[in-house]
């Protein structure tokens, strides 16, 4: 729900109405055919940001599609740890892997990269604070 202000003669009226995440995006949805992500079946999957709200929710959908490991990559520890408790619950025979680190650290990367060997490569790791990062787009394109 969100507020929505109406107009009527000198006084606004605020009330509530339905609001989609498609109407805050600026820009056209992109829509992903279901059958297109059905190639993680039995693959390793990395999932950079995985522990994120973007991030957490292709886990989910990448776990439903049963892959044969599921890599979560995100810097953070507490929300990787989160996500790996549900999956783990939800998929208990999914082979799951958390690997905690920074897309910003190549060195870091490539040994992930040459450890998991992934097959398949999400990109979620973001800025949370869009409108801060405005401030400092040089830093805001390292991730």
């Amino acid at each position: 729900m969100a507020l929505k202000e109406e107009r009527r003669g000198n006084m606004g009226a605020i009330g509530l109405s339905d609001i989609r995440y498609e109407d805050l995006l600026g820009r056209d949805s992109i829509k992903l055919e279901c059958g297109s992500l059905d190639t993680v079946f039995g693959k390793t999957v990395l999932v950079s940001g995985g522990g994120g709200s973007i991030g957490s929710e292709i886990c989910r959908q990448v776990a439903a599609m049963k892959p044969r490991k599921l890599v979560i990559f995100d810097i953070s520890e507490n929300n990787s740890y989160s996500v790996l408790n549900e999956l783990a619950a939800e998929h208990p025979f999914l082979d799951l892997s958390v690997v905690i680190g920074s897309v910003r650290d190549k060195v870091r990367l490539e040994r992930i990269f040459e450890s998991y060997r992934p097959q398949a490569v999400f990109h979620a790791a973001a800025h949370k604070h869009v409108p801060l990062m405005e401030d400092s787009p040089c830093e805001s394109i390292k991730n």
